[in-house]
């Protein structure tokens, strides 16, 4: 009776810790409806290809609150200007030691169609753009010339919106 209690116990520790392990290490689904998580070649050849449109970077740790709220207001930027042609591109990195990979709530907070998410698990993009937790590039910049570095969201808030200038709106059915 007792063997068959201990072989029950281990085989239920090892199965949870084989589900916590699944979940801790590896990368959560990135929204319905948009790319697979990318790497710091995927992200570089984006930012590259797409230099025609305004593209906001955001460098943001999964498990950092503040991070996290920095996520919420891209979410809230993009919507915003939902009829711009703006591109969004958030590198997720690590932080602090728990950061393995990022979870599947930390990207559901940036759900726009117009976002791609990354893992830079090396921190190479997070070397190369310095100070700060998310850039605005201008039509045509490259990756070192951004025309805004935002490090507090809310003191920034203003000089983005005045960079991007008023939301454009889809013609009203009722004024043709």
């Amino acid at each position: 009776m007792n063997r068959r209690i201990l072989i029950l116990f281990v085989v239920v520790t090892l199965a949870i810790g084989g589900v916590a392990y699944w979940y801790l290490f590896t990368a959560g689904q990135v929204p319905v409806g948009q790319r697979p998580l990318g790497d710091e070649a995927a992200f570089r050849e984006a930012f590259h290809r797409n230099v025609g449109n305004i593209r906001i970077v955001a460098l943001l740790s999964p498990t950092t609150p503040a991070d996290l709220v920095v996520a919420q207001h891209l979410q809230s930027l993009l919507m915003e200007y939902e009829n711009d042609a703006l591109e969004a591109h958030v590198v997720w990195h690590p932080v602090v030691a728990s950061d393995w990979a990022p979870t599947t709530d930390a990207m559901a907070r940036v759900w726009d169609q117009r976002v791609r998410h990354y893992w830079d698990k090396e921190k190479k993009i997070r070397t190369l753009a310095g100070e700060g937790q998310a850039f605005v590039y201008a039509r045509g910049a490259g990756f070192d010339t951004p025309a805004i570095r935002i490090t507090d969201w809310g003191a920034a808030l203003p000089k983005i919106r005045e960079f991007l200038g008023m939301p454009k709106k889809l013609p009203n059915a009722n004024s043709l």
